[in-house]
């Protein structure tokens, strides 16, 4: 193995866009959506594991993802929640909300799976 391959083996994968400008914009993650993903991919996708770690299985579901650019009335309220600075981003299964060039949270956005969001561990609706 030569040094090259040892060391894009070592750095960590993180998901990235490509903005108006046209530049690469690198995403940080942070625990609250690293906790979400996890306890979503739970509720969707139970007993089947990561193929490849955390980190990289979020960069592939973004890599998925493509950029909400005519949000919707739903999403014009989620713009006031989060703030309008906030970009969201969409795949199969999945939503991210990225603010400042760091995931917030991963949210469930397929149609008839959005009622997870909302579920305990065990896939019900919390009391």
């Amino acid at each position: 193995m030569d040094e090259s391959s040892t060391q894009s083996a070592a750095t960590a994968i993180s998901p990235s866009y490509i903005n108006k400008k046209g530049k690469v914009v690198s995403l940080g993650v942070t625990r609250h959506a690293a906790a979400r993903f996890i306890s979503r991919w739970r509720l969707l996708f139970p007993g089947r594991p990561f193929e490849n770690g955390l980190d990289s299985e979020i960069a592939r579901q973004f890599s998925f993802a493509s950029r909400v650019t005519h949000p919707t009335r739903k999403d014009q309220v989620r713009l006031h929640r989060y703030g309008m600075d906030t970009l969201f981003f969409r795949s199969g299964n999945f939503a991210f909300i990225v603010k400042d060039a760091v995931v917030v949270t991963i949210e469930i956005c397929h149609g008839s799976s959005r009622y997870l969001n909302k579920a305990g561990p065990d896939g019900y609706a919390k009391e």
